[in-house]
């Protein structure tokens, strides 16, 4: 089984899918981790890369609206499915109902919890203690 954990610095499980930097893939064979390894998440937005490149959108972002919703990020979740496609579930704090739909249809466990360290993170979804939290699905209307 293959884990993937939305995170920055592999410490701390990211409170945001779509601003996250990077996944932790934790390979677990018979419950018990067995290697990691830190693989950078696809470009998604402004919000953790230098404002110097060209964006394709042709409008100046105001930061207020939600990069997960309404634009269309067929090609960002077939690059996000490509760098994870081989894991089993995905771990994070916080993701819009639009990318928890194309997880899921992806095959991928989308799995929302309260736990902020990564390393208890793992052990606890391990252990099956890990509590699922479906409130931190985030839907707009």
């Amino acid at each position: 089984m293959k884990i993937a954990i939305i995170t920055d610095d592999g410490k701390r499980v990211n409170a945001h899918f779509g601003r996250a930097t990077h996944f932790l893939v934790v390979t677990a064979e018979g419950g018990k981790e067995i290697a990691r390894e830190l693989r950078d998440k696809p470009y998604h937005g402004e919000e953790n890369h230098d404002h110097n490149h060209l964006h394709d959108h042709g409008h100046v972002h105001d930061h207020n609206h939600d990069h997960d919703h309404h634009h269309g990020h067929g090609g960002f979740f077939q690059r996000v499915q490509a760098v994870i496609a081989d894991c089993d579930v995905l771990i994070s704090r916080g993701m819009g109902q639009p990318a928890f739909d194309k997880l899921e249809q992806a095959g991928i466990r989308p799995f929302m919890t309260n736990e902020g360290d990564v390393e208890t993170a793992v052990s606890a979804f391990l252990n099956d203690t890990l509590t699922q939290n479906q409130a931190r699905v985030h839907t707009h209307h």
